[in-house]
């Protein structure tokens, strides 16, 4: 705002520093002055002098870089906050960070069956086979079985578009036998030499992902560590596209509306878990008469998202020519 338009003090003035603006000529300012919770100048030091009085909170940047929030377009924070190393974890962490063999993987599992009352699913996501050290592979629906013979198992590649699961889990999908998949589209429940491989790929998998049980309490306490991390980075609005469901839409705007989640959020309508199940739901939004921009600035309805097919590391979608790690 142009100093001549500013008719009060200021309720604090940064001073002395390199104010990056990021306007139409990409000007690197001296000084911001802020109004409740609005900046209300940007200038020289000299030219906030007369805004700035007894009350105000000067803050010497002493030369520091003061720069816009950091908006991060596309990020879950549900979904990344339940990625955790603890065994009560939403979905226990098999990054290659934390998981360095298939054996490894498989130990994970079996203390977290450990763990489990039967019934209970056990959710894993982030391994990656190409750097696995000992077999480069996937588990297969036997070792799953063998180890949670009570439990359904959802045990996620890093990209997060193709899952394994055992047959506890793809009883959900009333999958049994190798002739059930064809209730599904074409290879999303893969069948290999005449049997189940546990290997769910695309919109089924999501939607067998769906039906995995992630408590309001875990989805509430995943959303704020996702927003410590990132108020640490410096990220002060997000695009969320895409949680658990409409529980977690609920959620995030009552974090978003008590101010416990600060973050700014734009967040798509859209559940990751089914083709079919994302139509059905952005249609009854848009039915209610929802449409983009709907809220506050705090928490606002942002665009309708729409998977069209799957994702490369994995690989899951369609290409022209075969994938190099996987023809």
């Amino acid at each position: 705002m142009k100093k001549s338009m500013l008719r009060c003090e200021l309720d604090t003035a940064f001073l002395h520093g390199s104010v990056v603006t990021v306007d139409e000529k990409d000007e690197i300012a001296q000084a911001l002055g802020i109004v409740g919770n609005r900046i209300a100048y940007v200038g020289s030091d000299r030219g906030i002098e007369p805004f700035v009085s007894e009350h105000t909170r000067v803050v010497d940047l002493a030369g520091r870089t003061l720069m816009p929030g950091i908006v991060d377009t596309h990020f879950h924070p549900i979904l990344t906050g339940l990625l955790g190393a603890h065994h009560d974890s939403g979905m226990i962490d098999t990054t290659p960070a934390r998981c360095a063999s298939l054996a490894g993987m498989l130990g994970m599992l079996r203390e977290a069956v450990g763990r489990k009352r039967p019934g209970e699913w056990i959710s894993m996501m982030g391994y990656e086979p190409e750097l696995f050290s000992d077999e480069r592979r996937h588990p297969t629906i036997e070792e799953l079985d063998a180890l949670a013979p009570e439990n359904p198992v959802h045990c996620m590649h890093g990209g997060g578009h193709i899952c394994m699961y055992n047959t506890r889990a793809l009883a959900y999908l009333d999958v049994h036998i190798p002739e059930d998949a064809g209730k599904y589209p074409p290879d999303e429940v893969e069948v290999a030499g005449g049997r189940l491989t546990g290997m769910v790929r695309g919109h089924t998998h999501f939607k067998l992902w769906g039906m995995v049980g992630y408590t309001e309490a875990q989805q509430a306490a995943a959303a704020m560590k996702s927003h410590r991390r990132a108020l640490e980075a410096g990220i002060t609005s997000i695009g969320d596209m895409g949680e658990c469901g409409p529980v977690s839409y609920h959620i995030m705007q009552k974090l978003c509306r008590d101010r416990t989640f600060k973050i700014r959020v734009n967040m798509a309508l859209h559940s990751i878990f089914g083709k079919i199940y994302s139509l059905e739901e952005n249609e009854h939004w848009l039915q209610l008469g929802f449409m983009s921009g709907l809220g506050d600035e705090r928490f606002r309805v942002g665009p309708c998202k729409f998977m069209i097919d799957g994702g490369s590391g994995a690989p899951s979608c369609a290409t022209r020519e075969p994938y190099s790690h996987d023809p």
